[in-house]
């Protein structure tokens, strides 16, 4: 996928969000989330040669979810973020 832009509708998707942070929303929501916002995101980051791959941790400490902590560049070289 090319990347051609975060789409304006993510914008009404982070203020339905920041409204409504539950887990019910994002049940509803997890299709859009994925197509407005995490598929253009990593479209971004697959076509930008100074983005790289990301490393994770494990868990947050806040449940569930992982952080990115490091940043391989195409060199190869990783690097804390």
């Amino acid at each position: 996928m090319a990347f051609t832009g975060i789409p304006v509708e993510a914008i009404a998707f982070y203020e339905r969000l920041e409204a409504d942070n539950s887990k019910s929303f994002w049940d509803a929501n997890r299709d859009t989330y994925r197509d407005l916002v995490k598929g253009p995101h990593r479209s971004c980051a697959r076509n930008s040669p100074s983005m790289g791959r990301s490393i994770s941790s494990g868990p947050t400490t806040t449940g569930g979810s992982t952080r990115t902590n490091a940043v391989q560049d195409s060199s190869g070289r990783v690097r804390g973020i």
